[in-house]
């Protein structure tokens, strides 16, 4: 019995090999060294021979050969970091990090990419010279062959050296694949430099693909054995963790976090402080494949972002979050539909005069006709238009189908709501010419719509509009007045025909005595810039009479017509020869 545990307990020992300091180094991929600036040699562990063999490379035996196995670019970006280690105080060392890449053709004839990160200690002399330098080298273990791959067919990142988007995601597909086949798991977080924009506006693009690839270097260097990095936007990395369980994760994006923003990025001319934002998914349970991955991490990403406390967010199946989403592509599906099989048309409002309650002219306001035949109006799809994408498309319906309307009815004046995004496009700016100069009495009749609080995001812009529209000969109204406070000199410079001040001070205006001062300090300014005025959500004679008395020059509101459907293409096209009826 005694012998059998004596057996045992032998046959459990390890051999005392295993505890060499350079079998413990070979198996962490890692060599130490000590270079003498008097010499230049260099001391390496005894491992060190295999670490380079697999590089296919001899172990150099001085800084001269060291430095040549690196490119000029690294072997300069190497030769600084260690000068900047160089520059404390004297009677200090200083300590620095390098990363670099060696490509080297193997055996078989096929490209070997191998990554290594150097941290080493400057030494120094009692009068401040170099003395050496104590380092350890560390093979970054990667898949070798996806490397090798990328690198050939051009998809590492040339900034970087990361894997590109499409090279990345065939990783993940392999990695997700293989989580499910071993019951295991996956990591994939979505680190993006935070505020990159404003480095590119302060500094210049220089600055900033300094600190992107920095920045890559930082992470790459906490990675684990075997984890993988792609650049998949200009300020977005996606890190490949293999075997790893949320709590794993969550650890790994501290140490990235951590490593980023534990020193500022020095560049050519500058000190930038960095950090990032980290979201990230756990595959394949909460994403099946690497499309579903990437798309949950940068999700994860955003809510990191906007909760500017953590920087760092786990995806989290939420149920009320994907129904909104289906609710989301359900309109967003039918809106193109709509646009596709001419169920989008036109409703006319009324504006009226105020002293004859005339017609002046119509709002054109959109209406989308349900496969019900119900005419559904914007209030109840705008909103998410805009968030979706869909308002230039929008815009661009509109402006044809007004046109169509305009030609149709010789008498009809018609305004039109328009996004100032769209009507920045070169290609609606186009289009508007186009008809106006197929048909030049269009122009007249026309004013165009744009929004008060869009109008004062950037003045310079929208008074480019108005001044254009102006050149075709249509007139501008600036729509919910009020609403964005609008200076005097702003709309002085903006130069529009019209203001339509916003219809929430009309909803309670003869009760209230605020809201009543309000307007007509609205009304005083544009009279006094020769501007016409609109009240809008005009609903009963009371305000009616206030606010002629004030001096505003339209009215629109129930009070004088509701909006009605005029024209929708799938009922049949419009007759050229009859006006429409209004």
């Amino acid at each position: 019995m005694r012998e059998g545990q004596n057996t045992l307990q032998q046959a459990n020992k390890p051999a005392s090999a295993a505890h060499g300091l350079s079998d413990i180094l070979r198996h962490v991929g890692t060599a130490l060294y000590f270079w003498s600036a008097e010499d230049d040699r260099f001391r390496w562990s005894a491992n060190a021979a295999d670490l380079f063999s697999r590089a296919y490379l001899d172990m150099p035996r001085t800084g001269a050969e060291f430095t040549a196995l690196l490119d000029e670019e690294v072997r300069n970006s190497r030769k600084a970091d260690i000068a900047a280690a160089s520059n404390g105080p004297a009677n200090l060392d200083g300590d620095f990090d390098h990363l670099f890449t060696i490509k080297q053709t193997g055996l078989d004839g096929r490209m070997k990419i191998h990554r290594f990160a150097e941290r080493g200690r400057v030494l120094r002399n009692p009068d401040g010279s170099i003395a050496g330098i104590h380092g350890a080298l560390r093979e970054i273990r990667t898949n070798e062959e996806a490397i090798a791959a990328a690198a050939s067919s051009g998809d590492l990142d040339p900034l970087t050296g990361a894997l590109s988007r499409p090279a990345l995601a065939a990783q993940l597909t392999g990695a997700i694949a293989g989580a499910r086949t071993k019951g295991g798991s996956c990591g994939l977080l979505i680190a993006a430099i935070d505020k990159l924009a404003v480095v590119n506006d302060s500094f210049g693009f220089d600055v900033a693909d300094s600190v992107i690839a920095e920045t890559s270097r930082r992470i790459v260097n906490v990675l684990r054995d075997g984890d993988m990095i792609g650049r998949i936007a200009g300020n977005k990395f996606a890190i490949l963790l293999h075997h790893c369980t949320s709590e794993e994760a969550a650890v790994a994006a501290q140490r990235i976090r951590d490593s980023v923003s534990k020193t500022p990025v020095e560049t050519h001319n500058t000190e930038v402080v960095v950090t990032v934002s980290i979201g990230c998914v756990i595959a394949p349970r909460f994403a099946a494949d690497a499309e579903k991955a990437i798309s949950r991490a940068i999700e994860a990403l955003q809510e990191a972002r906007r909760s500017h406390r953590a920087g760092f967010k786990m995806y989290e199946p939420d149920t009320r979050r994907d129904v909104e989403r289906r609710d989301n592509l359900k309109l967003a599906t039918d809106l193109l539909s709509a646009l596709s099989e001419g169920r989008m048309g036109v409703a006319l409002q009324p504006v009226v005069y105020t002293n004859t309650e005339e017609p002046a002219f119509h709002e054109a306001l959109v209406r989308v006709r349900s496969r019900d035949g119900e005419d559904i109006s914007a209030g109840a799809f705008m909103g998410l238009a805009e968030k979706l994408g869909l308002v230039h498309l929008i815009d661009t319906r509109m402006l044809d189908l007004v046109m169509d309307m305009l030609i149709a009815d010789p008498e009809l004046r018609v305004s039109l709501n328009v996004s100032v995004s769209t009507a920045l496009d070169p290609d609606w700016f186009q289009r508007i010419t186009d008809h106006i100069l197929r048909q030049s009495d269009i122009a007249p009749r026309l004013i165009v719509e744009i929004t008060e609080t869009e109008a004062i995001q950037d003045i310079k812009e929208t008074a480019a509009v108005v001044s254009w529209m102006h050149d075709l000969g249509c007139k501008v109204a600036l729509d919910d007045f009020g609403a964005g406070y609008t200076t005097y000199r702003n709309l002085r410079d903006l130069g529009v025909d019209i203001v339509k001040i916003d219809g929430a001070f009309m909803l309670n205006l003869h009760r209230s005595k605020a809201d009543q001062l309000f307007v007509r300090t609205l009304v005083e300014l544009s009279s006094n810039l020769g501007i016409e005025t609109v009240a809008e959500f005009v609903e009963n004679e009371q305000d009616a009479e206030l606010l002629k008395s004030y001096g505003v020059t339209y009215f629109q509101g129930h009070l004088y017509g509701r909006a009605a459907t005029r024209y929708m293409p799938c009922d049949g096209p419009l007759n050229q020869k009859e006006p429409i009826a209004i």
